[in-house]
């Protein structure tokens, strides 16, 4: 039987969450490294990240397993391949606060969901400002009553997939995303 303390927690995120440099090992991850360091050494993790999906593809791929995990975490990042994708920022809101529902019907206790790295956004065609993604993470953040990452705040190093069109953090990005992760979860539940 697992101890009190022991839970699950969850990523929910498109595959900006998986290592895609040599230098970065799936152990690297900021998911992976988020579950280290913020979380009870007893608690399960379960990335459910599978590819590049837009946030409307994660509903159906990733949420809707959540039922059968009882997470009680989950750590969301997703939009990065909605900017690739050209996806609207008000349909990538609806997708997000979408995914949100999900999560809340499932029973999740506690949800954290970040802003896009500053860096995505130079992938974006001409007129549209990343903030405007951003400005819809926040109003769905708001809205589920979920914690805020602030990751467009932080510098997260990567690169422009020149074939997808995709922002990719390198090891040090996957770092600063975790600490930026952990630091929310540790301000938001000090008991853990």
């Amino acid at each position: 039987m697992a101890s009190p303390s022991a839970f699950t927690a969850v990523a929910i995120a498109d595959d900006a969450t998986l290592p895609r440099d040599v230098n970065t090992s799936p152990r690297d991850t900021w998911p992976q490294q988020f579950f280290v360091n913020a979380l009870p050494r007893a608690s399960r993790f379960v990335n459910l990240a599978t590819g590049p999906l837009s946030t409307s593809d994660v509903l159906g791929r990733e949420a809707s397993v959540l039922p059968v995990l009882h997470a009680r975490v989950a750590v969301v990042l997703v939009g990065l391949d909605d900017v690739a994708f050209r996806v609207p920022p008000a349909q990538f809101g609806q997708a997000l606060t979408d995914v949100l529902a999900a999560v809340h019907k499932a029973g999740v206790a506690r949800v954290l969901v970040g802003t896009l790295p500053a860096k995505a956004g130079s992938v974006l065609a001409a007129g549209t400002p990343i903030a405007l993604y951003d400005d819809e993470i926040r109003t769905a953040v708001r809205a589920a009553g979920a914690v805020l990452v602030d990751v467009a705040a932080i510098d997260v190093s990567g690169a422009i997939d020149a074939s997808e069109h995709v922002f990719y953090p390198d090891s040090a990005g996957h770092k600063a995303i975790a600490d930026a992760f952990t630091r929310a979860y540790q301000a938001a539940y000090p008991q853990g």
